[in-house]
C-alpha cells in the first residue's frame, strides 16, 4: 500500500528542474574555490599556531596536500560506494514517472515476446527443433 503523502507531484514544468540541476552542477566550481580559501584561512588563523606546537615541520603546502589527499579519498569513496546507490535511486525515479525511453523499451519488450511466440509456432509448424542442424 502506497501512502499518498509520499507520491511526488508532476505540477511544476520540467524547465524548473533543468535550471536547478544546472545551478547545482555549476556550483561545484564555486565550492572548490571556497574549500581552498577556507583551508588557507584556517591555516593563517589557527592552523599554523597548532602546527607549531604539535607538528613543527608542517607548512601551508603540507597542510593543503593533506587536505587534497583527504578530499581525494572522499571522492574515491563517493565514486565506489555512494554514487552507485544514488544512481540506482535515480534509475528507479526515472522508471517511476513518465519516461519516453522506458515506455519505448516496454513496448519493444512486448513486441519481442509476441515475435518469440510467432517464431515458436513457425518452428512447430515446420517441425524444426532447437539446436539441430541438417548438415
Amino acid at each position: 500500500m502506497k501512502l499518498s503523502v509520499f507520491k511526488q507531484s508532476q505540477k511544476l514544468p520540467t524547465w524548473i528542474g533543468g535550471l536547478l540541476i544546472q545551478l547545482q552542477m555549476s556550483i561545484v566550481y564555486v565550492g572548490i574555490a571556497n574549500i581552498v580559501m577556507i583551508a588557507i584561512t584556517t591555516w593563517y588563523t589557527a592552523g599554523h599556531i597548532i602546527a607549531e606546537e604539535y607538528l613543527p615541520f608542517a607548512t601551508l603546502r603540507l597542510f593543503l596536500l593533506f587536505g587534497a589527499i583527504c578530499w581525494g579519498m572522499l571522492i574515491f569513496l563517493d565514486y565506489k560506494y555512494i554514487a552507485p546507490a544514488k544512481q540506482r535511486h535515480l534509475n528507479r525515479q526515472a522508471a517511476k514517472h513518465k519516461n519516453p525511453v522506458y515506455e519505448l523499451v516496454e513496448k519493444i519488450d512486448k513486441d519481442n515476446e509476441e515475435i518469440r511466440k510467432d517464431i515458436a509456432k513457425i518452428k512447430e509448424a515446420l517441425n524444426l527443433q532447437e539446436g539441430v542442424s541438417d548438415s
